[in-house]
């Protein structure tokens, strides 16, 4: 029995037929599968137990071949009656030489995840150097502030939107240093504007919060830990994975989300970050709970 399942690549099929009729088509008239049934996600999170036993009656319902028994003619086993004949039989049949051995197929490398709406990858910013300590040390001179702003800019433009203690930490770095105190983080940002910053995070010129719905999945939880991740981005990510799954539980969502900002598994460190994110995601309408507790876009 094929079974089929909804997903991403099948949310991207253009029309009604290539979703729905044409994979019944081919599997049931041309591949001649005895059986085939479709899975909804919907159906299977909110019942498991009665998607199994739906599939187990279908396959029990399956009538099975019964391979004909082998028959020889009379003539042919008369003839070959004593065992000389049938020496003479065996030999006198010419045996095709053996086909040489195909080489094995290369094994596939496993297909990653699925590219989602809005997602990019996360590529972390590593600052060139920009000059001595001491120039962090001359602020809030002209020339000093120049250099610094200098470098704060392109780290914007390079990860924004960025966390304020990312930010400078990493500014530092271009500088020589490996770490920023409160007051060298307070002078660093006093060469922006004061509304460069918005809740903690400073965003790229021409990207708005309100409207932002892309995110950055990660490799790993070390390129940026996730209490440095804005939560309209987790929200982004959020909607992205209820869309391509038509609806999400909860819990299953934080763990999803997680797992694209490189977290193998929700901890109890991650989860206030995750639980915030999804607040805001279901406050500003991004998401949506229906009464059975799913959550869909």
């Amino acid at each position: 029995m094929a079974v089929l399942l909804d997903g991403p690549p099948w949310a991207r099929r253009r029309t009604v037929g290539d979703r729905d009729g044409l994979p019944v088509e081919v599997l049931g008239e041309m591949l001649r599968w005895p059986a085939v049934e479709r899975v909804w996600l919907p159906s299977w999170l909110g019942d498991p137990a009665g998607v199994v036993d739906h599939l187990v009656a279908s396959v029990e319902t399956v009538p099975v071949a019964v391979p004909a028994p082998i028959t020889f003619p009379t003539a042919a086993v008369e003839s070959f009656k004593g065992v000389a004949a049938l020496r003479s039989a065996v030999t006198s049949v010419a045996v095709p030489a053996p086909a040489p051995k195909a080489k094995p197929a290369a094994p596939r490398k496993p297909a990653g995840p699925v590219v989602m709406d809005g997602e990019t990858s996360f590529v972390p910013w590593i600052p060139k150097v920009a000059g001595e300590k001491s120039v962090l040390d001359e602020l809030p001179t002209a020339k000093a502030a120049r250099a610094v702003r200098k470098v704060l800019n392109a780290g914007i433009k390079a990860e924004g939107p960025i966390h304020v203690d990312r930010l400078t930490k990493l500014t530092v770095g271009a500088f020589g240093l490996n770490r920023s105190s409160e007051a060298r983080k307070t002078a660093l940002l006093s060469t922006l504007p004061p509304s460069a910053v918005v809740d903690d995070y400073l965003w790229p010129e021409g990207v708005s919060p309100e409207s932002w719905t892309g995110f950055r999945r990660q490799v790993s939880s070390t390129d940026r830990p996730i209490d440095h991740v804005p939560a309209e981005e987790i929200a982004n990510a959020m909607a992205a994975l209820c869309r391509a799954s038509a609806g999400m539980r909860r819990d299953e969502l934080l763990t999803q989300a997680a797992a694209v900002f490189g977290y193998k598994r929700r901890t109890p460190a991650t989860t206030p970050a995750l639980e915030a994110a999804l607040k805001w995601a279901l406050h500003r309408g991004r998401l949506t709970e229906q009464p059975s507790g799913l959550l869909t876009v």
